[in-house]
C-alpha cells in the first residue's frame, strides 16, 4: 500500500527520509536487545509470552523480505536485528521449557517461505502478509501484562524504547509514502507504552522473581 508522494525525490524530502530512516534503524537495534540482556542476565522468563516473541520474529522475517523487495536498507537492517534478538529470547524460553524448539524453527522457516512466495507475486501481497502477522504480535504480551503483576523477566527499557521506535517508524512510513510501514505502529505505540509502564511498576514492587514453577 504505497502512497505516491509528490514531495519525495526533492532534496529536503530525501534528507528527511535518510535521517528518519537512520533514527528508526538505530532505535530498532537498540530496543531489541534490553530484553535479551535482562532475560539472560536474570535467567528469567517471568512475564514473557514466548509466542508473542515468536509471532514477532515471524513478522519481522516478513518485514525483512519486504525491505529487500523494496531495496529499503532501514527496513532490512532493523527487522533482521529484531529477528535475531527475538530468537535469542526464544532460545531462553526453550531452555525454560516454555516453548518447543521445533515450533520456533518451523514457524520462522514457514514465514520466510511465505515471504518469498508473496514477494514473487507482488510487493503489496508481501506487505499485507507482513502487516497481518507483524502488527498484532505485541497483543499477546500486552494481554499477559494486563493479567499479571509479576513481570520480573520483562524489560521496561525495551518496551519504552519500542514505543519511541514505533513513533519514528510511523513518521518514516509517512515520509516514504508507505502505509504498510506507517500504520501498524499505532498498535505498537499504545501496547509498548502500556507494557513499559506496567513492567517498571512491577520491578519496583517485586525485586525477585516468583517461584520457578510460575516462570
Amino acid at each position: 500500500m504505497v502512497v505516491p508522494s509528490t514531495a519525495r525525490g526533492y532534496g529536503g524530502a530525501v534528507l528527511a527520509e535518510t535521517l528518519v530512516g537512520a533514527a528508526a534503524t538505530v532505535l530498532s537495534v537498540a530496543f531489541s536487545w534490553p530484553q535479551v540482556v535482562r532475560g539472560w542476565r536474570t535467567d528469567s522468563t517471568e512475564g514473557v509470552v514466548p509466542r508473542s516473541f515468536l509471532q514477532g520474529a515471524c513478522g519481522s522475517t516478513l518485514w525483512t523480505v519486504y525491505g529487500v523487495a523494496l531495496g529499503d536498507a532501514p527496513l532490512v537492517v532493523s527487522n533482521a536485528s529484531i529477528v535475531l534478538a527475538s530468537l535469542l529470547v526464544l532460545v531462553l524460553c526453550v531452555r525454560h521449557r516454555r516453548i518447543r524448539a521445533v515450533e520456533v524453527a518451523g514457524l520462522v522457516a514457514a514465514s520466510l517461505a511465505v515471504g518469498l512466495a508473496a514477494a514473487a507475486r507482488s510487493d503489496s501481497t508481501l506487505g499485507w502478509c507482513a502487516l497481518l502477522v507483524g502488527a498484532p504480535a505485541i497483543v499477546p504480551q500486552t494481554w499477559r501484562v494486563w493479567r499479571t503483576e509479576r513481570l520480573y523477566g520483562v524489560s521496561a527499557v525495551m518496551y519504552a524504547t519500542l514505543a519511541v521506535c514505533c513513533g519514528v517508524w510511523m513518521a518514516y512510513g509517512f515520509i516514504i509514502g508507505d502505509l504498510f510501514v506507517a500504520m501498524p505502529n499505532v498498535i505498537g505505540i499504545s501496547c509498548a507504552s502500556y507494557i513499559a509502564w506496567r513492567a517498571h511498576d512491577s520491578h519496583r514492587r517485586f525485586a525477585t522473581p516468583a517461584a520457578a514453577s510460575s516462570t
